[in-house]
């Protein structure tokens, strides 16, 4: 998907002042690691042009864990470029419908701890106090 759409984010002279935030880990699952739709998204987040969010990684693979190559590729390519969000309130998606449904159970805990295993100091603190700051414009306070 990221490959049909990035020649336009990158060169577009509306969006040439645009930031973008890409939600749920630019969609990657662990499968995902290594394809050339991949590295076109890596790519497109080296250009300093869009931000990942990383967080909700139940979402992409039910073993939370096997998210770590992904996870590390974006830090590693462009530790200016991840962000941290906790996708609360963990809405169940795989119930269709109008009906509101319970929130699902998600360890909060047990993704932060590991994410902070796989990021370096220098990374942990970009993705949740200097990228946040810079992405969304915000002054220190």
């Amino acid at each position: 998907m990221w490959s049909s759409i990035a020649n336009t984010i990158l060169n577009h002279p509306d969006l040439r002042d645009i930031s973008f935030i890409v939600d749920h880990n630019g969609s990657a699952a662990p499968t995902d690691f290594g394809t050339l739709e991949f590295a076109n998204f890596i790519r497109l987040l080296e250009s300093g042009r869009l931000y990942v969010k990383i967080g909700a990684l139940h979402r992409r693979s039910d073993n939370i864990a096997l998210m770590e190559p992904v996870v590390k590729a974006y830090a590693n390519a462009a530790p200016n470029g991840i962000v941290w969000g906790s996708d609360w309130p963990h809405v169940n998606t795989t119930i269709k419908g109008l009906t509101p449904t319970p929130p699902i159970e998600v360890n909060t805990d047990e993704e932060l701890r590991l994410l902070r295993s796989w990021l370096t100091d220098i990374e942990w603190n970009k993705m949740l106090v200097l990228n946040p700051r810079h992405a969304f414009s915000v002054e220190a306070w």
